[in-house]
């Protein structure tokens, strides 16, 4: 048994949400807001990490 190189996440954004009718799917458009909040997250902590690596 070794180690995998990389790291797969399985939490992606939904595949039957609607964006011209996002209400017609409730949970979809729940899952697919918090997706796109996971996102900003991640490139915010990335900008943290590289503004301290220049300093």
């Amino acid at each position: 048994m070794g180690r995998k190189k990389g790291v797969e996440f399985d939490e992606g954004a939904s595949d039957d949400f609607d964006p011209e009718n996002p209400y017609k799917d409730p949970v979809a458009m729940l899952e697919i807001r918090g997706h796109m909040v996971r996102e900003k997250w991640i490139d915010i902590e990335k900008a943290k990490i590289l503004r301290e690596k220049l300093r």
